[in-house]
């Protein structure tokens, strides 16, 4: 029987001991024997089944910048960071959150952009404080700081315009004191189209159409207005306005009495209607 050359015994082991140790490591056989030689070595590994193939690619990654962490995010030396198990995907500075990442409670498309471990909200990913918000409009309107209470009112009204009492003063000052036509009928005409069944709100829009000499617009608004509620005094007021700048003063005399009788003998809109009966009556 002929005996196997001691050499190439020991010839195996160093490359057994070689594959357990890159295989250990995850060292790809090229960085240790050149290109040509590591290909050669990698052939003869890969059919003995002692290399793995996807082991090596990992290494390669980590020689290039690539870094795995404990949250799963890679990041490599060109500032990309991907963390597929929550949905987050950043290149440079930006950071993007899918769907997946809002069920763990970090802010999606709203503009939310992450810097380290935080996310940090911009102005459109902030939600309104209602209730500050409410008391800062309520502030303004006892300082008679009528301009604030707007700009606040039209931020309020995206997040809040269920509260249609709410705005009375606020359209109040805009119409009256600081001459906000325009500003008044855009935010009653918002107030109106989450109401569609309010009166009051059909009123503030003809009141501030009908101030703006929007006419037909006032008249269209009011219409509603009164159809939704006959028993408000405030609207068959504002209706006797616009039949005056209509000129048809008839038909103003009917409304504003009809004011005066809805509202009482001691009533704020009763001592309007009143004066307006007094002016027309010259």
């Amino acid at each position: 029987m002929r005996k196997f050359p001691i050499f190439v015994l020991i010839l195996i082991l160093i490359i057994v001991a070689f594959a357990i140790g890159m295989r250990a490591q995850n060292i790809a056989p090229e960085s240790l024997f050149g290109e040509k030689a590591g290909l050669y070595v990698r052939q003869v590994l890969d059919f003995a089944g002692w290399f793995d193939k996807e082991s090596a690619e990992d290494a390669e990654n980590t020689e290039t910048g690539a870094v795995l962490t404990e949250t799963g995010v890679i990041s490599t030396s060109t500032g990309t960071v991907a963390e597929t198990g929550t949905g987050v995907t950043a290149t440079g500075s930006e950071v993007v959150l899918s769907d997946a990442a809002s069920s763990s409670g970090a802010q999606t498309m709203t503009g939310a952009v992450g810097s380290g471990n935080n996310i940090v909200p911009t102005e459109n990913s902030e939600k309104l404080d209602v209730a500050a918000t409410k008391q800062q409009i309520t502030k303004a309107l006892d300082d008679k700081d009528y301009k604030s209470a707007l700009d606040l009112a039209e931020k309020l009204v995206a997040a809040d315009a269920a509260d249609v009492d709410f705005y009375a003063p606020i359209m109040f000052g805009a119409i009256t004191k600081i001459d906000e036509y325009d500003r008044a009928l855009t935010l009653a005409k918002k107030l109106a189209n989450e109401n569609p069944k309010n009166a009051r709100a059909w009123n503030y829009v003809g009141w501030a159409a009908l101030s703006a000499n929007k006419l037909d617009e006032a008249q269209v608004a009011l219409e509603v207005a009164v159809g939704l509620d006959e028993k408000r005094a405030d609207i068959h007021l504002n209706m006797g306005d616009l039949y005056v700048a209509q000129s048809e003063v008839e038909t103003a005399k009917l409304h504003y009495n009809q004011a005066i009788e809805l509202d009482g003998p001691d009533g704020s809109i009763t001592s309007l209607a009143k004066s307006k009966l007094a002016k027309i009556a010259q």
